[in-house]
């Protein structure tokens, strides 16, 4: 058998160390694709051979069955503090009627810079105006993507596309923030495409990402691609939060196992409210409802992550660093909850700023507390690395976004989806190895209690209980009836729990101490008092037969000496640093020194409170105290960590 058991372990040593290796293959091929990747669709962008100059642009020559698409970067016509008319059939001549003053040559995409006193170089509206010139009549399709902030699009005279309300005065002006995309046919080869634009709130106006055109049919597939992948990474968060919210439901263990289920279906919120917006396929968000539940799912997300990471990892994980990472977030942000519009007012460079630094000290504390549960306890290392590597280039890509203006392309949801596949393995691993250490401690339990356990049904409790049974069916049937049931959930619960694999809730093994105090309170009738003070929703698991031999030992040699009436009173409840404390105190006759270090010695009749003491000392860190002198009775306490075993990974590797 010890044989065995030792080829297991060696098996399972090797098959650790396999998947370390791969994660830090997987951990190095994310770092250099990500930087390679990032550099070449930024830093090393190639220049379009088809770019607009002095607001014309001909794509006369331009093979559309193999670009598929095309930027309409460049010089635009731009008509500042007008909106100009447009003309069925579109307007191809140079200087288009109606024009106020002459255009100026501005290129997009390129944020605005405005003289027409507004008070700000940001602030006011205009039209953009571009001619283009294809290379077939065709149903042609154009995606807008950032025009800041409000926008009207019009093809050859034709409104197909706008988000917000554009207007020449804040107070009739309507922010928007979202991708549009309309479809007309081209006339003659030739279109007149006139985009009114307006901005009174964002410190950057007009144009700030490419326009993208192409023919109706590829521009349809390439949206529908990049909203299918949208949608699956949407998906695939809230998938994995239901999931995990069942299990938690299942095991009711694990308050990290709702944390991150929660986190996962935030942050399926908030991706549903990013690029091209999916929850709007289900409801239309104006601009003010959009911006709220993007702040209340980001909040959410990052404030369940935190919570995940400091209740998984709980000795490396700062309680009160992470409760301040989340009064700052909440308080910041509030303002932005109650008025939309303040993001972009004036305070918008410093909402920003306080934005990504809530960002990074997140995303860089939750990367921090991984690190050190890495390095220190080397428990789920191959899980840990891969996360922390996907975490740390996420909130780099959104850095580099937010400050540096990058192309993220979908970039930023992959390493998303790794951070989850991630913390899936590790938690995954974290079960598995609660199970093989419950079986271990099951199969050492197993081994002492089969022997124990009929010396525990005392003959004289079953005797004593049966006549008290037969004596109470000659005076109160509804009494009869209850001592029996007590009787009955006693002895299954005494059968069951021998035979149980494993720890059990703290509810179900409180159940048998009742039914076993209530049998006893019958048998002593007004000698025996009981007292409860149960907390609700105590998130604990031992071991099954832990408290009910201390409540036996309380009333079998604390009260049934005294001459009077004497008290058992059973607690439980949530103590600090996340553990649960159990009391069985009697006021009984108590027990000298020299009794105390027989129980201990194996030398007693108290050999509950013995293997008691064994089963504690198979758990991480819970701990077991007796106290006790002549007269004054015992005290035996037990703090258990929240959740049993699995409740500290870190503990189990550190001891």
């Amino acid at each position: 058998m010890k044989r065995k058991n030792e080829k297991l372990m060696r098996k399972q040593i090797d098959g650790r160390l396999i998947r370390i290796y791969i994660s830090i293959v997987l951990a190095v091929f994310i770092l250099l694709s990500s930087a390679i990747y990032l550099m070449l669709v930024n830093l090393n962008e190639k220049k379009s051979a088809y770019e607009a100059i002095d607001g014309y642009l001909d794509l006369s020559d331009l093979d559309f069955g193999k670009e598929k698409w095309v930027e309409l970067n460049g010089e635009w016509q731009f008509f500042e503090g007008q909106f100009l008319p447009t003309r069925e059939g579109g307007d191809f001549s140079h200087e288009p009627t109606g024009a106020g003053e002459q255009a100026r040559i501005i290129r997009v995409p390129g944020p605005w810079q405005l003289s027409s006193g507004t008070g700000s170089p940001s602030r006011g509206f205009g039209t953009f105006r571009l001619l283009v010139t294809l290379p077939e009549q065709a149903v042609y399709g154009l995606r807008a993507k950032t025009v800041r902030s409000a926008s009207r699009i019009f093809i050859n005279g034709q409104e197909i596309a706008g988000m917000g309300r554009v207007a020449s005065e804040a107070g009739l002006y309507q922010p928007m923030s979202r991708y549009c995309t309309g479809f007309t046919q081209s006339r003659d080869g030739r279109m007149e495409i006139i985009i009114h634009v307006a901005n009174f709130y964002y410190s950057k106006g007009g144009i700030l990402s490419s326009l993208e055109f192409g023919p109706s049919g590829d521009m349809i597939t390439r949206i529908s691609r990049e909203t299918g992948f949208e949608i699956i990474v949407i998906f695939s968060f809230i998938s994995v939060g239901v999931l995990f919210f069942i299990l938690y439901l299942l095991t009711n263990r694990g308050r990290h196992l709702l944390a991150f289920s929660l986190g996962c279906f935030f942050m399926g919120l908030y991706l549903s409210v990013m690029n091209n917006q999916v929850l709007n396929l289900m409801f239309d968000l104006g601009f003010a409802s959009r911006t709220r539940v993007q702040i209340i799912s980001m909040v959410g997300a990052i404030t369940c992550f935190l919570t995940f990471v400091e209740r998984f990892f709980r000795t490396t994980a700062n309680r009160k660093l992470s409760l301040a990472v989340k009064v700052f977030m909440m308080l910041t942000l509030s303002g932005a909850l109650i008025n939309p519009l303040w993001v972009m007012t004036s305070a918008q460079g410093l909402f920003q700023v306080i934005l990504g630094l809530i960002m990074l000290t997140s995303f860089g504390y939750m990367t921090f507390v991984m690190i050190r549960a890495m390095f220190k306890k080397m428990v789920a290392v191959e899980y840990i690395l891969v996360a922390v590597v996907s975490l740390a280039s996420y909130w780099f890509s959104l850095l580099a976004k937010a400050l540096l203006g990058w192309k993220m392309t979908y970039y930023s949801e992959w390493m998303l989806i790794f951070v989850l596949l991630s913390m899936v393995y590790l938690i995954g691993d974290r079960l598995y190895s609660d199970y093989l250490e419950m079986t271990e401690l099951t199969d050492k339990r197993l081994e002492r209690e089969f022997e124990y356990f009929f010396s525990q049904i005392s003959p004289h409790f079953v005797y004593n209980t049966i006549n008290t049974i037969i004596a109470l069916s000659y005076e109160d049937d509804d009494k009869t009836r209850d001592a029996l049931n007590h009787l009955a959930m006693y002895f299954r619960g005494k059968l069951a729990f021998h035979k149980q694999k494993g720890l059990i809730p703290l509810e179900t093994e409180l159940e048998m101490v009742v039914a076993y105090l209530e049998i006893e309170k019958m048998r002593y009738q007004g000698k025996l008092h009981v007292e409860y003070g149960i907390a609700q929703d105590l998130d604990c698991m031992i071991p099954p037969l832990t408290i009910q031999p201390l409540a036996e030992n309380a009333v079998k040699h604390g009260i049934a000496s005294l001459d009077g009436a004497g008290t058992v009173r059973i607690t439980a409840d949530r103590a600090e640093n996340g553990f649960t404390r159990i009391t069985v105190e009697d006021d009984g006759r108590g027990v000298t020194d020299e009794e105390r270090a027989a129980i201990f010695g194996g030398d007693s009749e108290r050999l509950g409170l013995k293997n008691v003491t064994k089963k504690i000392e198979l758990m991480p860190r819970a701990t077991i105290q007796f106290s006790s002198s002549p007269g004054r009775g015992t005290i035996v306490e037990l703090m258990i960590p929240e959740g049993g075993i699995h409740a500290d990974l870190e503990g189990r590797a550190g001891r």
